[in-house]
């Protein structure tokens, strides 16, 4: 049996250069590769790596009080593998659809 679901890996990394590091599994509705889909998403990013977790309904890993004039909410895209685990996200990829089709194209 092949895995349908895909965990998504990312990170935050603070104005020091501290990092935390986190996962959610999500779906894959359409059954396409990994390589499909790592495309599709960069294409989205800002920068092909960078996002603000809760436009697409993941969790933010900062866990240190905010600064304001000193950090972001941008997270850093890492990478895609397949799981059989239970998919956490729902939606995710309709989530990167709709807020890519936006006037910035970045989500």
């Amino acid at each position: 049996m092949n895995p349908k679901n895909i965990r998504f890996y990312y990170l935050y990394r603070d104005a020091a250069n501290y990092k935390q590091f986190g996962s959610v599994v999500i779906s894959n509705p359409e059954d396409l590769t990994l390589e499909e889909l790592d495309l599709f998403l960069k294409e989205n990013l800002i920068q092909e790596e960078f996002f603000v977790p809760s436009n697409l309904g993941l969790p933010n890993l900062q866990t240190s009080p905010y600064n304001p004039d000193l950090d972001h909410e941008w997270h850093q895209y890492e990478q895609l593998k397949w799981t059989e685990e239970k998919t956490e996200v729902e939606g995710f990829w309709e989530l990167v659809k709709k807020k890519g089709d936006l006037e910035t194209g970045y989500i």
